[in-house]
C-alpha cells in the first residue's frame, strides 16, 4: 500500500473554478480538505446509502467527473505526490530516529501518517520546511555505501564518506571497504575488488564461533576466502548474498523516489496556498 499527498489550489477561494453541475454557492470544502457539495453532502446525510443513489446518482456522478477537472489543475491540486510505500515510511522514521528523533525533528517524527487519510496543517508548514531542509543537509553529510544482504536488505558495514574501514583481519585474509567496493587481500589467492558476491560456509565452525567462507565474486569472477561470516551478527552463518549500494537513506528500495523532497515540494505549495497537505 502506498502514500499518496496533494495540496489543493485555491481556485475555490479566488473564484477561477469552472462551470460545474452545481453551482458555486453550492460548494464549500469538507473537514478532509476537499471540495464538495452541500446539496449532495446533505442529502447523503438524510437519505443514506440506497436512497441517496436512487434519487441523485446522476448528479453525483457528474459531480465527481467535473471534480476531475474543476479548473486549470487536474483535480485541483498545485502538487500531487507518490510519497512511499509502507517500507519508505518505515526507513523515513528510521533515518528522523537516528539523527536524534522528536527531540530533533518534532514535526517531521510525526507528519507522515500512520494509515492513508487525514491532513497536516498548513500553520505548521513553514516550520517543517525549516526542518525538511535542516534534515537534507544532514543526510548529505551522511552519504556513503553500504554492504546489505541481498534478501533481508540488513545493513553489515558502511564506508562513511568513502573511508576504508578494515572490519575483519584473519591469519589469511584481510577485508575492508573502499568506495562502492569490497576489497578482499588473500594471502594466497591474492587481491579481489567486488561489490556484489556469494559467501558459502567452508566446514564447520571453529572453537570461537567464526565460520570459514569462499567468497564468489557475482561481478566480473573471482574467488577469495574469509575466516568468517560477512553479515550481520542476527543473520546466520549460512550461504548468502551480498551487495554494496549506494547509502542515501530517504531513497525507496527501487531506488527512484526521494521521500524527503516530495515532502519539501508539499510543503512549499502548502505554504504557497495556505491549504493543507492531504494524504491519502
Amino acid at each position: 500500500m502506498g502514500l499518496d499527498a496533494g495540496v489543493r489550489c485555491r481556485c475555490f477561494e479566488d473564484g477561477f473554478l469552472l462551470p460545474g453541475p452545481v453551482p458555486t454557492e453550492d460548494l464549500f470544502i469538507d473537514e478532509e480538505g476537499y471540495l464538495s457539495s452541500k446539496t449532495l453532502a446533505s442529502a447523503y446525510e438524510e437519505y443514506g446509502y440506497r436512497q441517496y443513489y436512487a434519487r441523485f446518482e446522476s448528479l453525483d456522478r457528474a459531480f465527481y467527473e467535473w471534480l476531475e477537472h474543476p479548473c486549470e489543475h487536474e483535480f485541483g491540486e498545485i502538487c500531487t505526490e507518490w510519497v512511499a510505500n509502507i517500507a519508505g515510511k518505515a526507513r523515513f522514521r528510521s533515518v528522523i530516529d537516528e539523527l536524534g528523533g522528536e527531540s530533533s525533528y518534532p514535526l517531521l517524527a510525526h507528519i507522515l501518517p500512520s494509515g492513508n487519510g487525514g491532513c497536516f496543517p498548513p500553520e505548521k508548514a513553514q516550520a517543517a520546511l525549516g526542518e525538511i531542509d535542516r534534515l537534507l543537509k544532514e543526510i548529505d553529510s551522511v552519504s556513503g555505501w553500504v554492504l546489505v544482504d541481498v534478501e533481508t536488505q540488513k545493513e553489515s558495514w558502511s564506508s562513511a564518506n568513502n573511508a576504508c574501514f578494515t572490519w575483519m583481519y584473519g591469519s589469511a585474509c584481510r577485508v575492508s571497504m573502499e568506495s562502492s567496493k569490497i576489497v578482499f587481500e588473500h594471502t594466497e589467492l591474492g587481491v579481489l575488488k567486488t561489490s556484489h558476491f556469494r559467501q558459502i560456509p567452508i566446514g564447520p565452525p571453529n572453537l570461537n564461533g567464526e565460520q570459514p567462507m569462499k567468497i564468489v565474486c557475482l561481478e566480473g569472477g573471482g574467488e577469495s576466502e574469509t575466516h568468517d561470516s560477512l553479515g550481520p551478527e542476527d543473520l546466520p552463518k549460512t550461504e548468502r548474498v551480498f551487495k554494496v549500494v549506494e547509502k542515501t537513506p530517504l531513497y525507496e528500495s527501487e531506488g527512484e523516489f526521494h521521500i524527503a523532497n516530495k515532502i519539501r515540494r508539499l510543503l512549499v505549495a502548502s505554504i504557497q496556498t495556505g491549504n493543507p497537505i492531504r494524504w491519502c
